[in-house]
């Protein structure tokens, strides 16, 4: 069995969602493979789980095939304040050592020579002794070469050295490939020892970009800079745009649910949603929330327990939210407050019901020079906490978490604490809505999951009232709180599942059993079905016997907790997390 390379930042029990993104790469290298690839840049706020998804595609890649050949390098560690200043020496030795080693162990299918992190020294061992195995061995030992000679004239090898991948898979036709680069801004700034001033590497990536046998992916954390870097100077054009987005409502519950039985906590299913509402879906912040110390303490099952974990995380100087904010807010300190225009335009777009606003507006309310103005929204934008729509026209800040922590920042320095946690105990329970509507809410979404799940695998024992194995369908769309025509009439559904079959679902989240009476409306709602549709009533708090003859009689598939946690454990979905204090 051939190991991957790569110790994931996220645990593959932990993963969740991002198929639709490996799909995307999975494009970009069969493309590659007829030699008609094309570069991009994945834009995504913090958060958002960019290096995740490379990790996990780049290992994918190295595992599954032996064709074309992965590169994946990381410079996270790199860049910022605070953070250790890359060089111009370090930066082509750590460069040639990834991409050497990543090469040799693809072609020697062996992971562990990746995991080693050897010096450059001992990777040409490698490479002479397995000399036959290795295509292009020759030309791959003079590059090692260029992250081996001392001096301070990096120059003449530089240039080569950015072009490896494009060189090496260039001379040999059959071997394509795929060059990730993760926080690629940060080569914007690679210090020059013999100049003494930093100097712009991003830029030489011109003719790498453009290997159609071997194009690039890069990210960066900081969404304004790789945008500028890689659409726009030297590199415009030869970059695509994909943009990274948060969790839509489904994965986010999948994911907390994923995350609370990893870290042992208890999950209302309520909750799950709960935090989508908090959160936007932003993968970090859901992360922060369920592994919380005060999670661990007071548990996540019920929204009062929720709504103690959000305060701590916001609060506490230990919490890993304001934790999160803080550092950003001090990296770029001096964009923030070099005025106090900034502090008030930040606080004016976290708290504005407007979607847009104009530079002029921002003038006439806090008063100022245009100029003025001007530049202190450049650099809003440059700590990536502004959007812009247009040269003068921004967005209101949308993200909740960071909306919640200019309002607190800002509060604080004028109000007593204490008031503010008043109005945020409405704003709360504004936001989740009433919790009838929320427990409804995420049970859907929990069968919508599951019901994606489905490719075909048999399952044994009783799961839809019947004995014996069953074969699951592959459904090719699966919508929440949709509906189907019957006869004229638009009948709205819980869930409808469209594929091999049609299913017609029905979810009920009481703690009590339901009874005969809630299946023959059930079955009033979809009596004139065709053949072939398949209704499903799922009942987490259960059914009564009579219900269950009931159902049988009618023909209606039904289900409880148990088993629609051996379905999910079946597909390898989450189980059903605990209940919630619901009325029935």
């Amino acid at each position: 069995m051939v190991v991957a390379p790569l110790l994931e930042t996220v645990d593959e029990r932990e993963f969740t969602d991002r198929e639709k993104e490996l799909a995307f790469l999975y494009r970009v290298v069969e493309r590659a493979r007829n030699r008609m690839g094309s570069s991009y840049a994945i834009i995504a706020r913090k958060g958002m789980g960019k290096t995740a998804i490379l990790e996990r595609f780049y290992n994918r890649l190295f595992v599954e095939q032996e064709e074309v050949v992965p590169f994946y390098i990381s410079f996270a560690e790199f860049g910022g304040d605070g953070r250790e200043r890359l060089s111009l020496r370090r930066f082509m030795r750590i460069y040639l050592r990834e991409l050497v080693a990543q090469y040799v162990a693809f072609h020697l299918r062996d992971g562990g020579i990746v995991r080693a992190d050897w010096r450059l020294k001992e990777l040409l061992e490698v490479i002479r002794r397995h000399r036959d195995s290795i295509p292009m061995a020759e030309m791959v030992e003079r590059y090692v070469g260029y992250g081996l000679e001392d001096g301070d004239d990096y120059w003449e090898g530089l240039s080569s050295v950015v072009q490896f991948t494009r060189q090496v898979l260039g001379h040999n036709d059959r071997s394509p490939g795929v060059l990730m680069i993760d926080e690629f801004q940060v080569l914007t700034e690679v210090w020059d020892e013999g100049l003494g001033k930093y100097v712009d590497v991003a830029q030489m990536y011109q003719k790498t970009a453009e290997a159609r046998w071997c194009p690039m992916v890069v990210t960066g954390s900081a969404v304004s800079l790789i945008t500028r870097t890689v659409m726009g100077g030297l590199l415009a054009r030869r970059f695509g745009p994909y943009h990274l987005g948060p969790f839509e409502e489904g994965a986010t519950v999948e994911y907390a649910a994923r995350l609370a039985e990893l870290n042992g906590v208890g999950l209302g299913d309520g909750v799950a949603y709960g935090i989508h509402r908090l959160t936007g879906g932003n993968p970090h912040y859901i992360w922060c929330l369920v592994s919380s110390d005060k999670a661990a303490e007071v548990g996540l099952e019920t929204p009062e327990q929720l709504y103690t974990v959000y305060e701590y995380e916001m609060n506490d100087p230990n919490g890993k939210l304001r934790g999160f904010w803080d550092t950003h807010f001090l990296e770029y300190a001096d964009k923030i407050n070099g005025s106090g225009l900034a502090l008030k335009v930040l606080y004016h777009l976290a708290t504005m019901e407007e979607e847009t606003v104009t530079l002029r507006e921002i003038v006439e309310r806090f008063g100022g020079e245009m100029q003025e103005a001007l530049r202190v929204m450049q650099q809003l934008r440059q700590a990536d906490l502004v959007e812009v729509f247009s040269s003068q026209l921004f967005y209101r800040i949308t993200d909740p978490v960071l909306v919640e922590y200019i309002r607190r920042e800002y509060r604080a320095s004028l109000e007593e604490l204490d008031v503010y946690r008043t109005e945020f105990m409405e704003e709360y329970h504004r936001r989740l809505g009433s919790l009838n509507n929320v427990v409804g809410r995420a049970a859907e979404l929990f069968v919508v999951g599951l019901l994606a799940r489905f490719d075909g695998q048999e399952v044994d024992g009783v799961v839809f009232g019947e004995e014996g194995p069953c074969r699951l369908p592959r459904f090719e769309k699966v919508r929440n709180r949709s509906g189907i025509i019957i006869e004229g009439e638009r009948v709205e559904l819980d869930v409808v599942a469209e594929g091999e079959e049609m299913w017609l679902v029905e979810v009920k989240h009481w703690q009590r059993p339901v009874g005969a009476g809630v299946v023959e409306r059930f079955a009033e709602r979809v009596q004139e079905w065709d053949d072939g549709v398949v209704p499903w009533l799922l009942s987490l708090g259960g059914l009564t016997a009579g219900a269950r003859e009931r159902a049988r009689e009618l023909g209606i598939r039904h289900s409880d907790r148990e088993d629609f946690n051996r379905l999910a454990d079946a597909v390898g979905y989450v189980h059903f997390p605990t209940v919630s204090s619901v009325k029935s």
